[in-house]
């Protein structure tokens, strides 16, 4: 168990105000609380200081870097930007004694290129503890990645002043994935216009969305996650819930980000539940109304760089597969997603769709969330929220079916996004499988409820078809561990490995 006193490093991978000027070669301010080598030991020595109302910057000129005295005073402004939007116009707390004293900023090269900065804490003497923030000489001479740096670090300095041990008392703390996804929001709450940043951030998502939500590693993957956040406030409109929730943070010793989001998410209409849905479905095409250019899933794998778990023609339909829970990935962790594509034949015709989620070794379901996205010219056409049932005797086992109608005539592909919601006893990735086949065209377009095995009812709005039995072959047996994704063709009778 860590203590609150001991030095916290978050890692960044990654109008104008007023400045008091302090002449080149000035010595570091009484108005900070410490000095850089009092802060870490390694920082300086410095032979220039920046100020400004709130921060001073100590830094070695280096044009090659594109460290200069402008430089630096641009960067005094973003500071103070960043910190009036957060505090005057969003409400948060200010960090720690940043009132009584200015908040270091040191300029150092760290050893990382994909290192933007970091911010810890230290002794402010009896006054408790503050922030200080360094930062990466390699990221001077771009403009997005630098002016990210402000808002994201600042709002680093803001999280500790709000709640320590339930986010750092632990190395493996289940919250530490909302220290980076909320920072990298707010990046995106100061400076909408870092539409680079914002771009970078959610590739390091749409590589693995099949990772678990509250991951936390040097991958980064959890920057990503600041597309939640988003997401939520395009559904409401606002960002008012994202001050809501650090405030009922302040001062705890204990809390769960997702229960608390939850609740806070109770209090405008909506739940955790409804909106993990809508923004996996809303990420299955990047369809947010704040940009137009974020790289999907699909986009990504025909990259080859991950995204989807897999992609079938027309030509292979029929098809079942099955993707297990001991091949991960791409099997889905808890709150991940598995996105998979299915391209439309030439001619329209009906799709049919079964899906099955499987249990953990206890029997107990993992509460799947099934979102279907049919692709109309290249967007997001229509899409499909598909309830599940319990499957007769067979406990946990869950099943859902959908015909969708003009497959191939309105619709050019539908993507399939599967999420297991619950966690597990026995790992965190899950199983399910998928019926896929081409039936004729019903006369209609859109998403059809069926009659059949596997039928829930899932669709109100639909209209009724009855398509006969189903063709899904009966699983394959769990014995088949080690497989990534097992597929077989029908009407070949075999079966391959994707």
């Amino acid at each position: 168990m860590r203590t609150r006193a001991n030095l916290l490093t978050l890692s960044f991978l990654t109008c104008c105000l007023s400045l008091i000027i302090l002449g080149a070669g000035t010595s570091a301010r009484a108005d900070t609380c410490f000095t850089p080598e009092e802060a870490l030991d390694s920082l300086g020595p410095y032979d220039q200081v920046r100020s400004s109302q709130h921060f001073a910057v100590h830094f070695n000129v280096d044009e090659s870097q594109g460290v200069t005295q402008q430089r630096v005073e641009e960067l005094l402004a973003w500071f103070e930007e960043s910190l009036e939007v957060m505090t005057s116009e969003l409400g948060f707390y200010p960090p720690e004694l940043i009132n009584d004293y200015q908040l270091l900023v040191a300029v150092e090269r760290l050893p990382s290129p994909t290192t933007g900065a970091f911010t810890s804490l230290t002794s402010c003497g009896l006054g408790g503890e503050m922030a200080y923030i360094v930062l990466n000489t390699q990221w001077f001479s771009d403009d997005q990645k630098l002016k990210s740096l402000a808002p994201h670090e600042l709002f680093h300095a803001i999280q500790v002043r709000y709640a320590f041990e339930p986010f750092w008392g632990e190395d493996d703390s289940p919250n530490r994935w909302w220290v980076e996804a909320s920072a990298a929001y707010m990046e995106w709450v100061v400076y909408p216009e870092l539409d680079k940043r914002q771009k970078d951030h959610a590739l390091q998502w749409t590589r693995e969305p099949w990772r678990a939500l509250q991951s936390h590693d040097s991958s980064g993957f959890q920057y990503g996650a600041w597309l939640l956040a988003a997401s939520i406030e395009e559904s409401l409109a606002s960002g008012e819930w994202h001050q809501e929730l650090w405030d009922g943070f302040l001062g705890k010793e204990e809390l769960d980000v997702i229960d608390d989001l939850d609740s806070v998410l109770g209090e405008n209409d909506t739940s955790f539940a409804t909106e993990y849905g809508l923004f996996i479905e809303r990420a299955a095409t990047m369809a947010f109304d704040f940009s137009e250019d974020l790289d999907t899933p699909a986009a990504v794998w025909d990259a080859g760089q991950g995204g989807l778990v897999a992609s079938h023609s027309a030509s292979e339909l029929p098809i079942d597969a099955i993707i297990l829970a001991t091949s991960s990935p791409p099997a889905p962790q808890t709150l991940g997603t598995s996105y998979v594509r299915v391209d439309a034949p030439d001619a329209a015709q009906a799709l049919r769709l079964d899906v099955e989620t499987l249990p953990d070794s206890t029997g107990r379901s993992r509460a799947f969330e099934l979102r279907l996205i049919a692709i109309e010219e290249g967007e997001a056409g229509l899409t499909h929220h598909l309830d599940l049932a319990p499957r007769v005797g067979s406990a946990g086992t869950e099943a859902g079916s959908i015909l969708l109608d003009s497959f191939g005539g309105a619709y050019q592909s539908l993507i399939i996004a599967a999420s297991p919601t619950l966690p597990s006893t026995d790992g965190d990735s899950a199983s399910w499988s998928y019926s896929l086949s081409l039936i004729e065209a019903q006369g209609g377009v859109g998403f059809i409820a069926v009659d059949g095995p596997g039928t829930v009812g899932g669709c109100e709005s639909c209209s009724q078809v009855s398509t006969g039995p189903s063709t899904r072959r009966a699983h394959l047996p769990l014995v088949l561990l080690g497989l990534c994704l097992l597929v077989a063709r029908r009407r070949e009778g075999r079966r391959s490995r994707l």
